[in-house]
């Protein structure tokens, strides 16, 4: 429903992101964001939680999970060409 609408939507400005494991926006400075979908989550609500922001680019589970599986289905395309 709106709910749910509203929690899966782009946020528009860095105010309205939400960390997808608690729902709320509090503690900005600890909300990583994905740079494989821009999903927000707090540091301590991550698991396993970080002590902190990491310095290069970071995916959320859905997106690692995602990027594995292309990867994969890449890696089956050349081994049933070969």
């Amino acid at each position: 429903g709106e709910v749910r609408r509203e929690l899966f939507s782009e946020p528009k400005t860095f105010a309205d992101i939400r960390c997808q494991g608690c729902f709320k926006g509090h503690r900005e400075k600890e909300i990583v964001l994905c740079d494989g979908c821009d999903a927000g989550w707090h540091l301590f609500c991550m698991t396993p939680k970080m002590s902190s922001v990491p310095s290069g680019k970071w995916y959320c589970s859905a997106c690692v999970a995602r990027r594995a599986r292309h990867r994969a289905r890449i890696l089956a395309q050349k081994v049933a060409v070969a």
